[in-house]
């Protein structure tokens, strides 16, 4: 068990500083007097493990980014000041990262064979996440606490160790892990977030980055309607309106 105390000045005083818990404990089934009489010819070792903690992400933004700066311009042959394109925002504060984890250790045959196996279901709350603005603001883009992100997956390790002599040995290792993200809520509509002209969004329910652009018309089979030159022909009227998302195409990147 344990605490953590931060806090930072690029967020500025009203964020102040920040505390974050974590616990953690496990506990050894194969010591115990009723495994060794039942399974210990079998599973040598069983653990089971448990965690909970929380983090924060002080470096999210940049030294000064919580204000609207100004850059350099030679004018007149003296030097001038223009507003930065990236609008500031001093409401900012840290995200906050909550994470619980189980899993389970186990070895066999004198320990020569062994699995691990990890649970973890992680929620990042006041997610920060660089908002592509509409030219009519006199900016491009803005850093705010967009919503809430989470991730959760498992993690499988497999060992073994296949020969055992004095002067060679050979051990054989094998990982998978998968992780399943997902934006579980956003102050707002979707937005763009820049990446592959600008195609890359922040949708609610779908994971963080999907590639999200205008819809497609198609034949009555449900083909895509191509041009001439064999490209796909894009659907006439409205484009990408978040509130209506039949009307766009959201594709999974391949990191969701």
């Amino acid at each position: 068990m344990a605490g953590r105390v931060d806090g930072s000045s690029v967020f500025g005083d009203e964020a102040g500083t920040q505390f974050y818990p974590k616990v953690s404990g496990s506990y050894i089934l194969s010591q115990e007097p009723f495994w060794k009489n039942s399974v210990g010819n079998t599973v040598d070792f069983f653990k089971l493990r448990a965690s909970y903690g929380q983090a924060g992400n002080l470096t999210g933004i940049g030294t000064y980014e919580r204000f609207t700066n100004y850059n350099p311009v030679p004018f007149n042959s003296q030097t001038g000041l223009i507003p930065s394109t990236a609008l500031g925002n001093q409401d900012l504060k840290p995200e906050r990262q909550t994470e619980i984890e189980v899993g389970a250790d186990l070895a066999f045959l004198k320990s020569r064979v062994g699995a691990e196996f990890t649970y973890y279901h992680q929620t990042v709350d006041d997610l920060l996440l660089r908002r592509v603005l509409a030219p009519s603001t006199g900016a491009t883009t803005r850093i705010e606490n967009a919503g809430q992100l989470t991730n959760r997956g498992i993690e499988l390790l497999l060992r073994a160790s296949v020969l055992q002599k004095r002067d060679v040995s050979l051990d054989l290792t094998a990982t998978y892990s998968r992780n399943r993200n997902e934006v579980t809520k956003l102050n707002g509509p979707g937005f763009a977030i820049g990446g592959n002209f600008g195609a890359q969004w922040a949708l609610e329910g779908y994971p963080l980055g999907t590639f999200y652009w205008r819809a497609y018309a198609r034949n009555p089979d449900g083909s895509l309607l191509l041009t001439p030159t064999g490209l796909p022909q894009a659907e006439r009227g409205v484009q990408n309106n978040i509130s209506d998302p039949s009307t766009a195409e959201p594709q999974r990147n391949a990191a969701g």
